[in-house]
């Protein structure tokens, strides 16, 4: 599990991200953000990260949310938690809200 932090709203995180799972199918990718935006939000999955937490979370919510992905899980923050139902098309696995 690779954990990222997107610091701007660039497209150059989610290049990277979408290299990175083409080069490596299996990897999971949990990024750190302080943006709040659904379209935000939205790209990122699509680019194939497997989470995004809002940016510094505490402890034992990194630890619940890198045990969520291990287990097969896409993770979104609880905060953004009213986002899950309009990113349904591009979460691929259940959702577990960290």
């Amino acid at each position: 599990i690779l954990v990222m932090e997107i610091s701007t709203h660039s497209m150059d995180g989610m290049k990277m991200i979408s290299s990175l799972r083409s080069s490596y199918p299996s990897l999971h990718i949990l990024v750190l953000a302080e943006y709040t935006m659904q379209s935000l939000v939205n790209m990122v999955f699509r680019a194939g990260a497997t989470g995004y937490l809002l940016s510094v979370p505490e402890q034992a919510v990194m630890i619940a949310a890198l045990e969520a992905i291990a287990q097969g899980n896409i993770v979104l923050d609880k905060q953004l938690g009213y986002m899950r139902s309009a990113l349904s098309s591009v979460l691929t696995s259940s959702c577990v809200l960290v």
